[in-house]
């Protein structure tokens, strides 16, 4: 069964533009491309990672009868999907496309990786999660001290 590649969104706010783009890089391909409307399905999604409605439109690649699949609101967004096939013409390289975008996931490995419904999976979104948080305060610290530094400087 091919993988399907869904592009979760808020349909009232999504551009035809949009969803043009999505058809021509990845019609013809191998991958089954869908268009879902997030706000009705958000709290099922949530099961996937992909259910939080402020941070639409995301990606969500599922496989195996959505047994497994990948998604990250960082290392997997709209844009970053387009940069894994950039420059491979769906028309001409149509089995390219699906090779390369599996071949880019796989070296975004141990941070994106395979998920599922087992109890490991819900460790690493844990794990994930902390990652994130511990990022975010990173930035915010050094935020913080270049102000503190530059009120200094103001003093002296």
């Amino acid at each position: 069964m091919n993988p399907s590649l869904v592009f979760v969104v808020n349909i009232n706010e999504t551009q035809p533009e949009f969803l043009k783009r999505a058809a021509e890089k990845f019609d013809g391909t191998g991958l089954n491309v869908g268009i879902l409307d997030g706000h009705p399905w958000a709290d099922s999604l949530t099961d996937f990672g992909v259910g939080a409605r402020e941070e639409y439109p995301r990606v969500w690649i599922s496989y195996d009868k959505l047994e497994r699949w990948y998604e990250d609101r960082d290392l997997l967004s709209v844009e970053a999907l387009y940069q894994m096939v950039d420059g491979l013409d769906a028309k001409k390289d149509k089995k390219d496309v699906k090779a390369r975008l599996f071949e880019k996931l796989g070296e975004k490995f141990p941070v994106l990786v395979a998920q599922s419904r087992a109890w490991h999976n819900t460790v690493y979104l844990h794990l994930r999660s902390g990652l994130r948080i511990l990022a975010a305060q990173e930035e915010y610290d050094s935020l913080h001290a270049m102000e503190l530094e530059k009120k200094s400087k103001k003093l002296l």
